[in-house]
C-alpha cells in the first residue's frame, strides 16, 4: 500500500509525523511492502500549504496518514478522489508502516476533521 504521510523532516523512515496535514512540512510517500520512500518538500516557508492535496494528484497513493488532525476541505478533496485518510498513533513514520502491516490503521471519518484554520494557517 503506497501511503502518503505529513512529516516533520526528510528523515525517510524515521521521520518524525507532523501534528497536522496541512502544517506539515514535508509530505512522505512510502510503500508498505517495499519501504521505498520519496519525500515531497512543504510550499511555503512556514510549512502552511493551503493547496497541498493538490500537488499529490501526480502521486499514485492508496492512503493518507494524519496522527492527528486534517481539515475538511483536505478530507473532502482526497475522499473524493477515493483516496481515504486513515490515522496512526504512531510518531514516525517506520511506527506507520508497522501499524499498516498489521491492518491497525483506523480510518478517519469527515465528523473528526478540522473545520477551521490553526494558527492562522490553512483547513488543509
Amino acid at each position: 500500500m503506497r501511503l502518503c504521510i505529513p512529516t516533520r523532516d526528510e528523515g525517510g523512515l524515521a521521520a518524525e509525523l507532523s501534528d497536522h496535514f496541512g502544517g506539515a512540512p514535508h509530505l512522505t510517500l512510502v510503500d508498505s511492502e517495499s519501504e521505498e520512500v520519496a519525500t515531497l518538500v512543504g510550499g511555503h516557508a512556514q510549512g502552511k500549504d493551503c493547496g497541498r492535496t493538490s500537488r499529490l494528484s501526480g502521486e499514485r497513493i492508496d492512503a493518507v496518514v494524519v496522527r492527528s488532525g486534517i481539515g475538511r476541505g483536505a478530507y473532502v478533496a482526497l475522499t473524493r478522489r477515493g483516496i481515504p485518510v486513515l490515522v496512526s498513533s504512531g510518531p514516525c513514520v517506520r511506527d506507520v508502516v508497522a501499524e499498516a502491516r498489521k491492518g491497525g490503521l483506523v480510518r478517519l471519518d469527515a465528523e473528526h476533521t478540522c473545520s477551521h484554520h490553526h494558527a492562522g494557517g490553512c483547513k488543509d
